[in-house]
């Protein structure tokens, strides 16, 4: 699809990528024509690049990893690139997967991933690689309808970043039909089509900004009080934010943890404006340092373990 943009569309729109995808989610991305009917998704003039595996859970991050490779070839190619959506997941974590996400960072572009659709808690039971903890990747849940939390959808009040629409969601599928689908792999190529949207509008955004206006643009709903922004996706919400504030821990993931002599703990908290292009600063500090809003790396103090009570940004435990 690519080799047939023109030269506008090379220079200011966006390729948003799927790893992992089904046709449905690439409905919802862009516009999808079935017998000269549409659907219309977030970024009709997306280029959509697919990169087909096989969904056995030994292969899939080999899978994925090969994807990302293809993915950042195409970036240092040239290809304006942003984001890659994978609606996928699973609970096994895989250090090759993370390194590749890594890469994508280096190469600035955001991983949006489907936080899962067992209606766990992401905090206490990883899904990866939606709880991969890079500042490039955003974890996606679902709501329905009437904005409330989809009855399946994962949540984390430090793991999940925001909620978009994942229920009952008219796509294409195969043989020339249209189906409602369902699922947080609904919801995040959503996410992942504002993305396009904002880069479109503003094509000196990097991936710092894009994630920024992602996280703070969206409607807050009480429904999504356990994910860590407490937004539902907003597309206007996004394009038009200014001096909306986030601010939330992110790691560790529960209120109570404890450390070994000689081993590091990282504390990590997301610390944003929309108004702002930056990402957050990072720090590290012994255990008798506080800094708030900031990422450290605690040690242990002493010859015995420590437990440390974790607070949430109202000083409450």
């Amino acid at each position: 699809l690519w080799e047939h943009a023109s030269h506008f569309e090379r220079q200011l729109l966006v390729l948003a990528l799927n790893c992992g995808f089904s046709i449905s989610e690439i409905g919802s991305l862009n516009w999808t024509e079935i017998e000269g009917e549409y659907v219309k998704g977030l970024r009709p003039k997306t280029k959509v690049y697919g990169e087909f595996w096989l969904w056995d859970i030994t292969r899939m991050a080999l899978g994925e990893v090969e994807c990302l490779e293809v993915v950042k070839s195409l970036k240092d190619s040239g290809i304006n690139i942003i984001a890659t959506n994978n609606s996928w997941g699973g609970n096994i974590f895989s250090q090759s997967l993370q390194d590749a996400i890594s890469a994508q960072l280096t190469d600035g572009i955001l991983f949006i991933a489907a936080a899962g659709n067992n209606f766990t808690n992401n905090d206490s039971f990883p899904t990866y690689p939606a709880d991969i903890a890079l500042p490039n990747v955003i974890a996606v849940a679902a709501t329905d309808r009437a904005d409330s939390l989809a009855a399946f959808s994962n949540i984390g009040s430090h793991t999940v970043h925001l909620a978009a629409p994942g229920v009952d969601i008219l796509s294409t599928t195969p043989n020339n039909t249209y189906s409602l689908e369902s699922g947080t792999s609904m919801a995040t190529p959503h996410v992942t089509g504002v993305a396009a949207l904002l880069k479109a509008q503003n094509p000196t955004l990097d991936w710092r900004a894009i994630k920024n206006l992602l996280l703070a643009g969206g409607d807050s709903l009480l429904a999504l009080s356990q994910t860590i922004t407490g937004k539902r996706l907003n597309a206007y919400g996004s394009m038009t934010c200014a001096s909306q504030p986030i601010y939330a821990r992110l790691q560790p993931t529960l209120s109570s943890i404890s450390g070994t002599v000689g081993v590091p703990i990282t504390l990590s908290t997301i610390n944003i404006n929309c108004s702002q292009h930056g990402a957050g600063e990072h720090f590290s500090g012994s255990a008798n340092h506080h800094v708030a809003g900031r990422r450290k790396r605690f040690r242990s103090c002493g010859g015995r373990r420590r437990v440390h009570r974790l607070m949430d940004s109202t000083g409450a435990g």
